[in-house]
C-alpha cells in the first residue's frame, strides 16, 4: 500500500455528538488527518468528523506499548480522519494563543530551513533542530537507531548546550556586559526549547542552563547535583509520568554520569598536565605538530566520555530497545565536530533568513556540509559486521541492582 502525507494534531475535547444532540466532553486526543490539513492553529476551535478509538497496546512481548505511550501523555483516545474535509474550523480566538505564535515560528523555521538547504538535508536539519522527525523515513532513523546515534534526533541537553553555548560565545565576542549575555542566553534557551516542544530532556537542559545563568548573576556557587535535581523537580511537576519515560531515564542518568565522571576525570587529568618545562617545549614545535597534539587530546577525552556513556546507558537501551551498538562509542566522537557545526549554522539560517538572507546562505551551505558528512559517518558504519547486536537484554531486577 503505498504511503500517503498525514497531519497530526493534538485536541483538547469539549464536545461528542451523540444522535443529533452534542454530549459534553472532556480529555485531549490526538488526530490523524489522511493528506494536507491547512489553515488550522492552535487555539481554533474544530469541528471534526472522525473515527474514535483507543490506542492499541503492545501486540507482541517487548514492543513498545503505545497505549501506554498516550496515556503517560494524558490521552486515552485518539481520532482518525480520511479526508481534510473532515475538518472544520469553528471559530478562532480573537487573541492567537501563545501556542499559535510558536507553531507559527516552528513553520517560519521550517520554510527557511527548506530554502537554504537541500531538500535531503532539510529534512534531517528539521529533526535535528527542531525535533521534527515527521519527514524523516523509517529507513533513516533505523539507520541511527543501529549505530546508536538516535540521540542526535532527539532534542536533548546535547542541542540546548551547543546552542546556548555558542550563543554565550557570539554576545561576549560583540563585548555585550555579562550579566546581560546571560539574560539573552536565559532568554534564547526558553524559547528554544518551547520550539521544540519542550519534551522533558530540552527541559531538562534548559533547567540546568537557567540554573548557570541565574547563579552567575547572582555571583553564587553552582552545585552540578543539585541544579540536576532541580531539573528532575520541574520535570516532575510538569507530567508526573514522564518519571516512567524511558528518554528521561536515559537523559538523566547521561548526565549524572557525567557530572560524576567529570569531577574525577578533571583531577586525574589535572595531574597529568605537563609542566610549565613540558608546554614550553611544546610551544617550541612547528604548528602542524602543535594541531595534532591538540586535536589528539580533544579526540581522546571525547573518547573516553563517549565510552563511559555508552557503559552508563546500554543496559537500559538493551532492556527497552532490545540493541546493543559498540560502535557508538567511535561514531560519537567522530560526529560530534560536525554535529555542532550542523546545530550552530543551523541556528544562524534560522536566525539569518529574518534579517541576513546572504549570511543565511553562506550558514546553509554549511549546515549542507556538516550534515552530509554525519549521515554518511552513519551509513559507513552501519555496515560494519560489529556495529550493532539484536539482544532480548537484561531483566528488570539485573537492570535495578545495575543502577
Amino acid at each position: 500500500i503505498p504511503p500517503v502525507d498525514r497531519t497530526r494534531v493534538e485536541v483538547r475535547a469539549v464536545g461528542i455528538r451523540h444522535g443529533t444532540r452534542w454530549l459534553p466532553a472532556s480529555g485531549r486526543a490526538r488526530l490523524t488527518v489522511d493528506g494536507h490539513l491547512l489553515g488550522v492553529r492552535a487555539g481554533d476551535r474544530l469541528r471534526v468528523f472522525a473515527e474514535l478509538s483507543a490506542p492499541r497496546p503492545a501486540a507482541n512481548p517487548g514492543d513498545f506499548d503505545t497505549a501506554a505511550g498516550h496515556r503517560a501523555q494524558r490521552r486515552l483516545s485518539q481520532l482518525r480522519s480520511g479526508y481534510p474535509d473532515c475538518v472544520t474550523r469553528v471559530a478562532r480566538p480573537p487573541i492567537p494563543a501563545p501556542a499559535a505564535w510558536i507553531d507559527s515560528m516552528r513553520a517560519q523555521g521550517h520554510r527557511f530551513l527548506w530554502k537554504y538547504l537541500d531538500d535531503r538535508r532539510a529534512e534531517l536539519a528539521a529533526a535535528v533542530l527542531l525535533g521534527s522527525r515527521a519527514e524523516i523515513g523509517t529507513e533513516r532513523m533505523q539507520a541511527f537507531r543501529e549505530t546508536g546515534t538516535v540521540h542526535l534526533m532527539a532534542i536533548s541537553g546535547l542541542h540546548v548546550g551547543i546552542v546556548a553555548g555558542a550563543l554565550f560565545f557570539v554576545v561576549r565576542a560583540i563585548r555585550l556586559r555579562r550579566n546581560r549575555a546571560v539574560i539573552v542566553v536565559a532568554a534564547v534557551a526558553i524559547l528554544y526549547t518551547l520550539l521544540t516542544d519542550a519534551r522533558p530532556p530540552a527541559i531538562r537542559a534548559m533547567i540546568l542552563v537557567l540554573v548557570f545563568c541565574f547563579s552567575t548573576l547572582l555571583g553564587r556557587p553552582r552545585q552540578a547535583f543539585n541544579s540536576l535535581a532541580a531539573a528532575g523537580l520541574v520535570v516532575l511537576l510538569l507530567n508526573p509520568a514522564d518519571l516512567f519515560n524511558t528518554g528521561v531515564h536515559l537523559s538523566f542518568v547521561a548526565v549524572a554520569g557525567l557530572i560524576w565522571f567529570a569531577r574525577d576525570w578533571f583531577a586525574v587529568a589535572s595531574e597529568n598536565e605537563p609542566d610549565a618545562i613540558a608546554r614550553m617545549l611544546l610551544q617550541s614545535r612547528p604548528w602542524p605538530s602543535r594541531i595534532a597534539w591538540t586535536f589528539w587530546r580533544g579526540a581522546r577525552h571525547l573518547t573516553l566520555v563517549s565510552a563511559w556513556m555508552w557503559l552508563l546507558t546500554s543496559p537500559l537501551v538493551m532492556a527497552q530497545f532490545h540493541i546493543c551498538a559498540p560502535v557508538a562509542v567511535v561514531l560519537n566522537t567522530l560526529v560530534w565536530i560536525p554535529m555542532a557545526l550542523a546545530l550552530i549554522s543551523g541556528f544562524a539560517v534560522l536566525v539569518c533568513g529574518w534579517m541576513f538572507p546572504p549570511l543565511a546562505a553562506v550558514f546553509g551551505w554549511c549546515a549542507n556540509g556538516s550534515l552530509w558528512f554525519l549521515e554518511a559517518c552513519v551509513e559507513l558504519t552501519r555496515q560494519w559486521s560489529w556495529s550493532h547486536f539484536w539482544v532480548p537484554g537484561p531483566p528488570g531486577w539485573w537492570l535495578v541492582g545495575f543502577y
